[in-house]
């Protein structure tokens, strides 16, 4: 009997260290972009729902003057090189201050193979809501964040928070 249960122990012992050499092949190699927020507010010019990927200094210019029309004095453009990054914008629309901590912000990008899947997270995922004692002033804000990575030539599916995803 002892024989017999130390002869499953090594048989058991070699499969495992023979599946750790031998990895699954076939899963999609998931690789990570980099990520520098430009800039990032509750206020700008934008008042409708954009996401966008941005590849030319033409479309980004027009975005940021747009950004910053309500803004004195005006920030200048971030510099971008192009041939080697895009901008990923993310502009929520007009919110009512009290859906401010819905502010979507981009938490990864990640590339997947056939496409590029750009996750988002709210806001309020990682700041406290303010204490029940706090009086809430009624305002409008057009949160927004814009990201420099390296160049995006792919499908982009965008993720939500709650896992709802849409090209």
């Amino acid at each position: 009997m002892k024989k017999t249960l130390t002869q499953i122990v090594a048989a058991l012992a070699i499969s495992f260290s023979t599946l750790s050499c031998n990895p699954v092949t076939n899963l999609p190699s998931v690789v990570l972009y980099p990520m520098n927020t430009l800039s990032i507010g509750e206020y700008s010019g934008v008042t409708r729902p954009l996401r966008q990927v941005i590849n030319d200094q033409a479309t980004f210019e027009n975005l940021w003057t747009e950004t910053v029309s309500i803004t004195f004095p005006k920030p200048q453009l971030p510099e971008v090189d192009f041939n080697k990054n895009s901008v990923v914008a993310v502009y929520i629309g007009e919110l009512s201050h009290s859906d401010g901590g819905n502010l979507k912000l981009v938490h990864s990008i990640e590339d997947i193979g056939d496409a590029v899947e750009i996750y988002l997270k709210p806001k309020n995922s990682e700041t406290p809501s303010p204490p029940q004692s706090e009086i809430a002033v009624p305002a409008l804000s057009q949160p927004y964040q814009l990201v420099k990575t390296e160049k995006i030539n792919k499908k982009v599916v965008w993720i939500d928070w709650k896992g709802r995803s849409s090209e």
